[in-house]
């Protein structure tokens, strides 16, 4: 089952990733332009934690594993991000960079250091606060 996140949850996310989207080595899509969604088929077993598709280009689904840990997947939100970013700015592009192997190095390599990033900041007790 998807759901939406409730404001305070949206508001979390968008908060924390707006504060840190400068200090990110790799541009991302303004947080405040995504819906973000619960989605119950994203769990640790499948190794899926987050998603951006697309066909959705205004949403961003997250794993309900970390609901009570949010500061757990800023880092994933900052990754789907980047994927809506690399969407709308590369437009056809962005189909051929999505075939499996080259996908590895095209675009998740840029997103996961995005991720790996964010984490870091995430780490910063003083950053978590707003």
């Amino acid at each position: 089952m998807r759901t939406k996140l409730s404001k305070e949850e949206q508001d979390y996310f968008v908060k924390r990733v707006s504060k840190g989207m400068k200090l990110l080595p790799h541009k991302i899509a303004d947080p405040s332009s995504v819906t973000m969604f619960w989605n119950d088929k994203y769990n640790l077993k499948n190794g899926i934690l987050g998603s951006f598709m697309w066909y959705r280009s205004n949403e961003i689904d997250l794993s309900p594993v970390a609901k009570d840990a949010k500061h757990m997947i800023v880092g994933i939100v900052a990754h789907e991000l980047h994927h809506k970013w690399q969407f709308q700015n590369y437009k056809l592009i962005y189909f051929l960079m999505a075939i499996p192997f080259i996908r590895e190095y095209f675009l998740e390599k840029t997103a996961d250091e995005v991720e790996s990033a964010m984490d870091k900041l995430m780490e910063d007790k003083e950053f978590r606060k707003i």
